[in-house]
């Protein structure tokens, strides 16, 4: 069962360079048949960048290669969340302030 925590954190991207994290989640949570997603947008909710996702046992891990993105050099801030999806209901998991 997924409580009510999400983990808020507040970090720096540096455009082309490649980005990782790894996000473990509290034990007793099944996510064997889940998939996690992760999205960087900028205050008007424009997606600069898509993550690679995985799950691996009970741990998320999220990847943006430097080289691959197409996050326009201009940018200067942006955010990102991480949601894991289960059937019909997804779950906010990590929000970047």
């Amino acid at each position: 069962m997924m409580t009510n925590q999400i983990k808020i954190v507040d970090e720096e991207w540096h455009i082309a360079s490649d980005w990782a994290r790894a996000y473990q989640l509290q034990e007793g949570v099944d996510i064997s048949n889940a998939r996690a997603v992760c999205k960087f947008r900028d205050d008007m909710d424009n997606i600069l960048a898509t993550a690679d996702c995985h799950i691996q046992d009970n741990v998320i891990i999220v990847e943006v290669l430097g080289r691959i993105n197409n996050v326009h050099q201009f940018v200067k801030k942006g955010r990102y969340d991480v949601f894991i999806i289960i059937g019909e209901h997804q779950y906010k998991v990590v929000m970047e302030n």
